[in-house]
C-alpha cells in the first residue's frame, strides 16, 4: 500500500507540474495569473515534476492517503479549468516569442478629434488626482454595465477587470459614461468610447453594481466621461488589465 501511494503521489506531482508548464508554454497563463508571474509558475511546475520523479525512490517519503486524495482533486479541478482555456493569445512567457510588433500609436482620431488611449483603471486613477485634467479627451474600451437608474440619466458604467496577482483578486474598475441613449449599448457588450473628462455630479451617485466572480466593482466618484463617439466592438484578445501607466503612452 505504501509503495502504491508513493508512486501515485509522484505521478500526480508530475502531472500537476506538467499542467503548470503547459500554461506558460502555450501562453495561457494570463487566464489565471498576472503574466509577470509566469516565470514563477514555470519554475514551480518544473520543480514539481522533478520532485514527482524522485519521490518514489526516496526512503524518507511516507505519503498519506489524504495527501494523495487532495492532489488528485486539485489536479481534477485544474484539468476542468484547462478545458475552458481559449487558444494561446496571452503574452509570451516561456513560449516562443512572437516577432516584435511596432508600438501602437498612443492616440486615435475620431470625427476630426484626437483622443488619448487609456484603460479604465488608469482613467480611474486620473480621477483620484488632486486636479484631474477636466476637458481632456480620452478613448477607452471596456464592458458596459447597465442599471435602471443609469438608463434614466442617459448613462452607463464602463468597466474592465483589473488583476494584480490572479483571478481571485479581480476588481471591476471603471467610471460612468454620460450622454448615452438607453438601449444603444446592450448590457455586457464591449464598447469603445471616445469622450471628454468631466466632473461627476454629486447629485447622481454611483449605483451598486456586481459581476459574478468579481470581488467588487469600483466606479469613480469624482469623474465621468462625456461620450462623443460610442462603438460596439469585439472583446480584446486579453480582456483583463495587468498594467497601469501614470502618463502617456497608457496601457489602454
Amino acid at each position: 500500500m505504501s509503495s502504491f501511494l508513493r508512486w501515485s503521489q509522484g505521478l500526480l506531482l508530475i502531472l500537476l507540474g506538467g499542467f503548470m508548464l503547459t500554461l506558460v508554454t502555450t501562453g495561457n497563463a494570463w487566464q489565471f495569473l498576472n503574466p509577470k508571474f509566469q516565470w514563477l509558475t514555470g519554475s514551480t511546475g518544473a520543480g514539481l515534476m522533478l520532485c514527482g520523479a524522485f519521490l518514489p525512490l526516496s526512503p524518507f517519503c511516507r505519503p498519506r492517503p489524504g495527501t494523495v486524495l487532495a492532489l488528485a482533486v486539485f489536479l481534477l479541478v485544474a484539468g476542468l479549468a484547462g478545458q475552458n482555456l481559449t487558444s494561446p493569445a496571452g503574452p509570451a512567457g516561456f513560449a516562443s516569442p512572437a516577432p516584435a510588433a511596432p508600438p501602437e500609436p498612443s492616440r486615435l482620431s475620431e470625427n476630426g478629434q484626437e483622443y488619448i488611449k487609456i484603460n479604465t483603471a488608469e482613467l480611474y486613477l486620473l480621477g483620484e488626482a488632486e486636479q484631474p485634467p477636466m476637458g481632456s479627451r480620452y478613448a477607452v474600451q471596456g464592458m458596459a454595465l447597465r442599471a435602471g437608474e443609469l438608463d434614466v440619466r442617459g448613462e452607463l458604467a464602463l468597466v474592465r477587470l483589473s488583476i494584480v496577482c490572479c483571478l481571485a483578486d479581480a476588481l471591476a474598475v471603471g467610471l460612468r459614461v454620460t450622454g448615452v441613449v438607453a438601449g444603444d449599448v446592450p448590457a455586457g457588450a464591449w464598447v469603445r468610447i471616445c469622450g471628454r473628462l468631466a466632473p461627476a455630479d454629486p447629485a447622481s451617485p454611483n449605483p451598486t453594481l456586481t459581476l459574478p466572480g468579481v470581488v467588487t466593482t469600483m466606479l469613480s466618484e469624482r469623474i465621468t466621461l462625456a461620450a462623443e463617439a460610442v462603438e460596439v466592438i469585439e472583446p480584446p484578445q486579453i480582456p483583463y488589465m495587468f498594467e497601469f501607466h501614470d502618463r502617456e503612452p497608457y496601457a489602454y
